[in-house]
């Protein structure tokens, strides 16, 4: 099911999956670990490569309070790694609908949020086939998927922060 149904529906069920199960637990929908992921572009329209690079995508929505709970998250995460060019972390908002904000900007300028973000990401979303928010994919540097979670919990920033150093190392040998 596509369109606003589908999020009032499923999307609402998702959230509640959220909340009862943490967002450490596992992630519902989307591509399985190991698969390669759908080519995406960034909101200027250029191909966004996912080659030689550790990717982390979060999918999300300006009115998903888990989401709200998870962008600083994002956030300390995209902190730790913005000097590192082996590293991205991009934000792909579901849909054009910004809730009491004027767009993806207005709510990341006010909360000083400077991650990238792709601000309509629905044809993304889709192809993902994400049913659940907030979702978060990690690519590796080889292109494919190499974790998948509900979420960045504020406890989870260091583990992932671990996790891809570790990828890292593992791949620089």
């Amino acid at each position: 099911m596509r369109g606003s149904a589908w999020w009032i529906i499923g999307g609402m069920a998702g959230l509640a999956a959220v909340w009862l199960g943490g967002c450490a637990q596992g992630l519902a929908s989307g591509p399985e670990v190991g698969s390669e992921p759908p080519p995406i572009a960034d909101s200027e329209g250029q191909p966004v490569s996912f080659e030689g690079k550790v990717t982390v995508l979060e999918f999300w929505a300006v009115w998903c309070g888990p989401c709200k709970k998870s962008s600083p998250n994002v956030q300390a995460l995209h902190e730790r790694f913005e000097d590192n060019p082996d590293v991205q972390v991009i934000a792909v908002h579901v849909d054009t609908n910004y809730g009491s904000y004027e767009s993806c900007s207005a709510y990341l300028d006010e909360h000083g949020y400077t991650y990238t973000v792709i601000a309509d990401g629905r044809e993304i979303t889709g192809e993902y086939e994400i049913k659940t928010l907030p979702a978060v994919l990690v690519v590796g540097s080889d292109g494919t998927i190499i974790k998948r979670q509900w979420g960045l919990a504020k406890t989870d920033v260091d583990g992932m922060t671990r996790f891809i150093n570790k990828y890292l190392a593992d791949r620089a040998g």
